[in-house]
């Protein structure tokens, strides 16, 4: 990414999708692109700097319908999730390849196409998300649509709880009357109580993987683990981990290693 031009990017308050691509072609500010769609009115350009300042310009003194637009630049000097990224997009895919993706387990929304990710195409919208817009309002409608669906933010701040908010005041129902999909490609159940049936049974039997691995091998059990070399040895007993991981600390290590890839020795 540093062998990018020098960018910029902007938040846009208060408008729409159409009526920021209408005003960018209106004035040629077509080398511009938009980098996020935090929320219906909420949304965040991307391009070389010299470009975001003249957008600055159009969208804060133009006659507008709906506007003059509340036009707010970021701190930053890459034009991100953008077509100057391109380069950066093609490295990391390359890098991509040296990697075995596993078989999915939990479903992740892609930011690319704001839909769960499917086995085949991990790679390529790991990659895309460099170029492409994150489509964060989309994602969190689909998720909505699902039907009762509880948000937890992790980490500082509440942002994103915030704008969870703002889009369920502000979205529109989604196109699509397809069901959902999950990874294996069935319709996704939307009644609440199936998915609380499920989690259960995961949870169970989570529990019953953890209490079997901690009767029969105590703390200081030698094991191996896949992509290590040699042997190690266990110093916890094993839990739950981020609530649907079975885990386990290793000695010289900071950090839990996936039961899944841990091997008594």
């Amino acid at each position: 990414m540093s062998k990018a031009p020098k960018g910029a990017m902007a938040a846009i308050l208060g408008s729409t999708e159409k009526e920021i691509r209408e005003i960018l072609e209106k004035h040629a500010l077509t080398a511009i692109d938009i980098a996020n769609f935090n929320a219906p009115s909420q949304t965040i350009l991307s391009g070389l700097e010299q470009d975001i300042n003249k957008a600055q310009y159009c969208f804060e003194n133009g006659r507008f319908e709906n506007g003059p637009f509340k036009f707010i630049p970021l701190n930053t000097s890459g034009a991100f999730h953008s077509r100057y990224m391109a380069p950066a997009q093609l490295e990391f895919e390359q890098y991509l390849k040296e990697f075995t993706f596993s078989d999915l387990n939990i479903p992740v929304i892609s930011n690319v196409h704001a839909q769960p990710y499917r086995r085949d195409d991990i790679l390529l919208n790991l990659a895309k998300q460099i170029t492409h817009a994150v489509r964060w309002s989309e994602s969190m409608q689909y998720l909505l649509n699902q039907g009762d669906m509880a948000f937890e933010e992790l980490g500082p701040g509440n942002v994103l709880t915030k704008l969870i908010s703002v889009i369920k005041e502000q979205a529109v129902p989604l196109n699509t009357t397809k069901p959902a999909v999950t990874l294996e490609e069935r319709p996704v159940q939307n009644s609440a109580t199936t998915v609380a049936n499920n989690r259960e049974h995961e949870i169970a039997a989570l529990n019953k993987r953890i209490n079997d691995w901690n009767q029969i091998y105590p703390i200081g059990t030698k094991v191996t683990v896949k992509g290590y070399d040699g042997v190690m040895t266990s110093q916890s007993k094993a839990v739950i981990l981020f609530g649907h991981r079975a885990a386990i600390y290793l000695e010289g290590y900071n950090g839990y290693f996936a039961l899944d890839e841990v091997t008594p020795a």
